[in-house]
């Protein structure tokens, strides 16, 4: 199969049962340099090892993972936005509705929208500001209140979200591999 244009600078290599999201041009996994920003590495770090990438496809890719993490638990946020209605008494309790250890979907903090658990900070605009080039530090002393682990945790939900959205299933075919096998 030929491969899978997805944006401007990712690509979808289908493979024998699976398939891989890259940098175009490139054979850099999407993955991998979306769990260097999650283990704290800059853009410019990244750039430094990679010169073949682009700052442009590193934010096209962390902007793709945000918006399929919020496609992931978009029924979540209509539900929970759906809940809280005007004739409801305020103190009647709605349970937040957890996305991983320190994600969270509360119908009463933010609209319903993904935060960081125990904060009204949002998800996406966390990871919008690490697709312009924020290094997570300077992330972490914009938001006191928001943990190193929880921007990690949101980046790699991120990742597998992405990961989900393009995993196109390749069907086993009589035709011989590379090495000579039926897939």
């Amino acid at each position: 199969m030929k491969p899978l244009e997805v944006g401007e600078f990712l690509v979808v290599h289908p493979r024998a049962g699976r398939s891989q999201l890259t940098f175009k041009g490139t054979r850099v996994a999407v993955a991998t340099v979306l769990r260097q920003l999650a283990r704290g590495q800059t853009v410019e770090a990244i750039l430094a090892t990679r010169p073949h990438l682009r700052r442009e496809a590193i934010a096209e890719a962390v902007r793709q993972a945000t918006e399929a993490l919020l496609e992931r638990h978009a029924e979540q946020m209509r539900a929970a936005r759906a809940s809280v209605g005007w004739g409801r008494p305020p103190e009647e309790a709605i349970d937040p509705m957890p996305v991983g250890k320190y994600l969270v979907i509360h119908p009463r903090v933010c609209f319903g929208k993904l935060t960081f658990d125990g904060t009204r900070v949002p998800v996406e605009t966390v990871l919008l500001y690490l697709a312009k080039g924020e290094p997570i530090d300077r992330l972490l002393a914009g938001w006191p209140e928001v943990k190193r682990a929880a921007i990690e945790e949101a980046i790699l939900l991120a990742a597998a979200a992405l990961r989900e959205r393009y995993a196109i299933p390749t069907e086993a075919t009589d035709e011989p591999t590379r090495t000579g096998r039926s897939a």
